[in-house]
């Protein structure tokens, strides 16, 4: 059988975005995801640009950041262990029990190179002194490079994997910035409260 998904999708400038990649997303796994157990990672980057690539057409000025998880029964397990795939575009966060992503901060110098190559600058801990992510859905301001993997801001997800027991601990928590911004919980703060 098919596992599941589960996101969060953090909009900006106004909700369009979050909404059109939240369907977007629901098609293309119904469409595409034909196998058992969690998709390949290497299928999630070109679905995630597809979807991105849908949105600019539409010509909307809006932007999204998006983080969930793929959850299967672990195949090679015959403990009940549950496998769960991880992606991550922008700075909301998927936890899965004491592991978290990190955010895709224009402050991170592998970021801030890529925004830099692109023609852009890093001001006040933002792509263009504007957008406080390097790394979302939408944002057609920030994509006028026509290699997308090398747009200041692009879809490129971070893809991790993990495994969930059937301990009482584990569990997966998925957050938007708004959680953890300001200092108000770090993983492992939001970890000990859920």
């Amino acid at each position: 059988t098919h596992g599941e998904f589960y996101s969060v999708c953090d909009g900006h400038g106004g909700g369009e975005c979050s909404k059109f990649i939240s369907a977007e997303w629901k098609e293309v796994l119904q469409r595409e995801w034909i196998a058992t157990g969690v998709p390949k990672a290497e299928l999630i980057p070109d679905w995630a640009q597809r979807i991105d690539n849908a949105f600019l057409a539409k010509g909307a000025s809006a932007g999204s950041t998006c983080t969930g998880c793929f959850l299967a029964p672990n195949a090679d397990s015959a403990t009940g262990d549950v496998h769960v795939r991880v992606m991550n575009i922008g700075d909301s966060r998927t936890i899965v029990s004491r592991q978290g992503n990190t955010d895709h901060s224009p402050k991170d110098a592998g970021e801030r190179e890529r925004i830099e190559a692109d023609g852009g600058f890093v001001g006040a801990g933002r792509v263009d002194g504007s957008l406080a992510v390097s790394r979302a859905f939408g944002d057609a301001e920030f994509k006028s490079n026509p290699l997308p993997k090398k747009r200041r801001v692009n879809v490129v997800p971070d893809i991790s994997d993990a495994a969930l027991g059937k301990e009482a601990l584990d569990f997966v928590g998925i957050v938007c910035d708004g959680v953890l911004e300001n200092g108000a919980f770090d993983n492992q703060s939001l970890v000990e409260f859920i």
